[in-house]
């Protein structure tokens, strides 16, 4: 189990707030030109690529204890942080890289635990 942070297209948001469900939309997809930005951008911040193949890219960070992992794919970007001793640690940097990373007007940060949008 763990606790997930989603960045999506900004157009979920508005149709979220339009009172649909994640699940009843088509997400639709991040352009390439910010996915490809977002991943040069990710390694600067102690991500690693651990894997990657035509519909996903996978990075871990590399300090161990955390655990916190990145999905890549064209629909959306998946912080996810496990349960562990570390974990505010891990939640707090993760938080922050999702956020500064977050920095163009196409993607917003998700907390769906709370269900809500981190928006500054």
């Amino acid at each position: 189990m763990s606790y997930e942070l989603y960045l999506y297209n900004h157009q979920v948001k508005h149709m979220m707030d339009d009172g649909y469900t994640i699940e009843e939309i088509e997400v639709p997809q991040i352009p390439a030109n910010i996915i490809h930005s977002f991943r040069n951008r990710l390694e600067q911040y102690d991500y690693e690529l651990v894997s990657e193949n035509a519909d996903c890219y996978e990075y871990q960070h590399t300090d161990k204890n955390w655990g916190v992992s990145v999905s890549i794919l064209n629909t959306g970007i998946c912080f996810s942080i496990p349960f562990s001793a570390d974990f505010d640690h891990a939640l707090f940097e993760a938080r922050m890289t999702s956020a500064e990373l977050c920095d163009t007007p196409e993607l917003l940060v998700y907390d769906p635990q709370g269900d809500e949008w981190v928006v500054e």
